[in-house]
């Protein structure tokens, strides 16, 4: 059942209506943080989507008996949450930032999983997305009508760009593989957004989220466990090897021609400045590579250099080490697994977001720093797509079972 056909009577109970008020809020706060002229009350956003998050999980906790989260995915964030504690008290208490980022992104997905979202609730979601999405487009128009690096209200167009792949997610959440006019329209406008921003990394996420859903739409739940395990496990090896490749490269004659190439087909560098920071940080860490050099670390303490990482991966080794990395992978399995187990097609979506930002993040730093403002909205529609597939699962279970109780 599709979880735009399910709904909830439940929602004239003051309770209900608390969640309602707080998720609103949650979710605009959310929406706020990556646009430009926000910047300066970042900190101020990072708070309240916090408390906003802390006041919902003990409003529905009156209501909610246990945790609908899956025990072994709530065992591996406080793993992953406590290690970066335990690191940041080890490293002299440096690091902050990191600890309430990895905290937000924790409380955003646990959150939006909670949440009684409806086929109707997603629909606003998506027209508020689809107004947003129109509003960057006729900015474009009055500002100059840049088709290299456009990014709209936002800091620049990598960061615009996972703004486009979340509306892209929420649009898929909407239709339900059912496209109306509205959802064309958003899939164009999103469509010609991205092609702005001339990222490659999005236009690669975009291009593997489309094929994953394609491929799990009518697989059933060992079908898609199966695959998905599989992709996982292909794009980890896949992106770990590039990343220790790629800085390899420059110099040699493969190098060059993959240089050429990508300057003929996509008008960008095949080299960026990636493969020097990648190649420092790799060195940095040598002999730390199990607990890393301290949650504060970043590329320019170890290089003269304004760059990020620009790889998640390799980012998380240079301050957490491979522990970390391997805490944090954990996360993400637990995660595919239970978006796996709800086996409608919202959590189908969200599991193809899933391994898509794998790949992306192995050229930037969206889902857990840097350009994390921009990156909570993955969460949140990740969130989103849990707690729509539970709710499709349990009132099959429901049915299910006033079936079988049903006397012939």
């Amino acid at each position: 059942m599709s979880p735009n056909n399910i709904s909830y009577n439940g929602l004239r109970d003051e309770g209900l209506w608390e969640e309602s008020i707080l998720m609103a809020l949650i979710l605009g706060c959310i929406l706020l943080l990556p646009i430009k002229v926000m910047a300066p009350l970042t900190s101020l956003l990072y708070c309240a989507v916090i408390v906003f998050e802390l006041l919902y999980m003990l409003v529905s906790a009156k209501r909610i008996k246990g945790n609908r989260l899956d025990i072994g995915l709530l065992i591996s964030a406080a793993a992953l949450f406590l290690y970066l504690l335990g690191l940041y008290f080890g490293f002299g208490q440096k690091g902050e930032e990191r600890l309430i980022q990895t905290a937000l992104f924790l409380l955003t997905l646990i959150s939006f999983s909670r949440y009684q979202w409806t086929g109707r609730n997603v629909h606003r979601l998506f027209l508020i997305m689809l107004v947003l999405m129109s509003l960057c487009l006729a900015y474009w128009f009055v500002s100059g009508r840049i088709t290299n690096y456009y990014s709209a209200f936002y800091g620049h167009g990598n960061g615009f760009a996972v703004v486009i792949l979340a509306a892209i997610a929420i649009t898929f959440l909407d239709c339900q593989m059912k496209l109306e006019s509205l959802h064309v329209l958003s899939l164009v406008l999103c469509g010609i957004l991205l092609s702005f921003t001339n990222s490659r990394s999005a236009l690669l996420t975009c291009l593997i989220f489309i094929i994953l859903v394609l491929a799990l739409k009518n697989r059933d739940e060992s079908g898609a466990r199966f695959l998905t395990n599989a992709v996982f496990i292909c794009i980890l090896i896949g992106v770990l090897t590039f990343s220790i490749v790629y800085p390899s490269l420059y110099g040699t004659n493969l190098g060059f021609q993959l240089e050429s190439l990508s300057r003929e087909w996509l008008n960008k560098n095949f080299f960026s400045g990636r493969e020097l920071v990648w190649k420092m940080v790799l060195l940095a860490v040598h002999g730390n590579e199990a607990l890393g050099l301290g949650l504060q670390m970043t590329p320019s303490m170890i290089y003269n250099t304004d760059f990020s990482s620009h790889n998640m991966y390799l980012q998380t080794i240079l301050q957490s080490g491979v522990v970390g990395l391997l805490l944090l992978l954990c996360l993400f399995w637990m995660i595919r697994g239970k978006l796996v187990e709800c086996g409608d097609f919202s959590s189908r979506v969200g599991v193809s977001l899933l391994l898509a930002m794998l790949v992306h993040e192995c050229l930037e730093v969206s889902l857990t720093q840097n350009n994390f403002t921009y990156g909570l909205l993955i969460w949140t529609v990740i969130g989103i797509s849990l707690a729509l597939g539970q709710s499709s699962k349990s009132v099959l279970n429901d049915r299910e079972g006033v079936c079988l109780s049903t006397p012939l």
